[in-house]
């Protein structure tokens, strides 16, 4: 075999060590940046998660930046039948989360407005006692001062049921005790799940933050996290306001702040005209109108 000339290799020596200083250069100068990228990327995933309902039916999590927190489902009766509607549902706490979803479920509508597509879960009859689950059974008790009718009873039954599968897979049966006579047992419940129509718009109002007087904020509500093409706020005559949109609530509430010297006030109609899709490119556009209200938030 033929030797390599001295000077030849030790060019070639030299063209490998300046590659291998290069590279060493690159990586001091660039590397932390894309090893914080990389970090950055995996704590957002790592910090917000969803339960398996919850990607079914709505795709993926908005982006929530560093927050902590989890997409889960609540399971509401429909309004007019014998099936469930799925509505999202965050917490961040998710430590936390059996006994918060359960608090959430006996408390009412999220939105009063959610009123015309679903019943409430629970009429406000009281507070939750004990939430468990013993072998393949959800066991809840409710403190009451009233008894609850038996079909109001075997809704929050039902809807607990399915609400808690998300958590527990091996569920069965669910017990469920209201009041000092009010109990109820469903053994593995036939439930029938409906699928999410296109979003729609919920409610719209103003807000006015405590100890700040005029309210500034117009919010509006939709039935789960959204995109928004296009969103516009007309009052009367069809003209549009000045101002700025922008998403909270994780994507489920649009705020508009309008710029110009023209507010919504208390009273006032207004129409709201949207072009938004869901995390699973559901897509919805038109118009919707309201009468101005107040509602005043603490904090």
């Amino acid at each position: 075999m033929r030797k390599l000339n001295p000077a030849v290799r030790n060019v070639i020596i030299l063209i490998f060590s300046l590659l291998i200083v290069a590279a060493l250069y690159l990586y001091l100068r660039h590397g932390s940046t894309i090893h914080k990228e990389i970090s950055e990327n995996l704590m957002k995933n790592f910090n917000a998660r969803a339960s398996d309902e919850y990607v079914r039916y709505f795709g993926r999590i908005p982006d929530v930046g560093m927050i902590k927190c989890e997409g889960l489902v609540i399971y509401y009766p429909e309004k007019e039948g014998n099936s469930f509607v799925p509505y999202p549902f965050f917490v961040t706490t998710p430590e936390n989360k059996e006994r918060l979803i359960a608090r959430t479920m006996i408390a009412g509508l999220p939105s009063r407005a959610m009123g015309a597509y679903v019943n409430p879960i629970y009429q406000g009859w009281g507070e939750l006692e004990e939430i468990s689950v013993t072998g393949k059974t959800l066991n809840i008790a409710i403190k009451s001062g009233i008894t609850p009718k038996k079909e109001d009873l075997n809704d929050t039954a039902r809807a607990f049921f399915i609400t808690y599968k998300q958590f527990h897979g091996e569920l069965e049966n669910v017990i469920l005790h209201a009041g000092s006579e009010g109990k109820v047992e469903v053994a593995s419940p036939g439930i029938t799940v409906q699928e999410p129509g296109p979003p729609v718009i919920l409610d719209a109002f103003l807000v006015s933050h405590e100890g700040e007087g005029e309210a500034h904020e117009l919010r509006i509500l939709f039935d789960r996290p959204v995109m928004i093409q296009d969103l516009a706020i007309e009052k009367a005559g069809g003209k549009r306001m000045e101002g700025k949109i922008y998403l909270a609530e994780f994507s489920m509430a649009g705020i508009f702040e309008h710029g110009g010297d023209e507010a919504v006030e208390e009273g006032d109609t207004f129409t709201i005209r949207y072009a938004v899709h869901d995390y699973l490119g559901r897509k919805s556009e038109g118009k919707k109108s309201f009468t101005a209200r107040v509602e005043v938030h603490s904090g």
